[in-house]
């Protein structure tokens, strides 16, 4: 059991990293959006686009099963 559970925490570690890493790219792509949407003379906030997206994942979500206090 003490191996299966050493198992487990590395699992979630690796989990954990390979989170970290897409937020940073996460995190790259929305300043790239940003220097568009200013040479664009877009707003930063276009709220009919973000509560798309928030609908899109919300679901995905919930066909995951993903606890939505997250």
């Amino acid at each position: 059991m003490v191996s299966e559970l050493n198992e487990l925490r590395m699992q979630l570690q690796q989990i954990d990293e390979q989170l970290i890493r897409l937020l940073a790219q996460r995190q790259r792509i929305s300043r790239q959006i940003g220097r568009v949407k200013h040479a664009l003379h877009l707003d930063i906030e276009q709220t009919h686009v973000w509560k798309q997206q928030q609908q899109q994942r919300r679901y995905l979500a919930t066909e995951l099963n993903v606890d939505q206090s997250l």
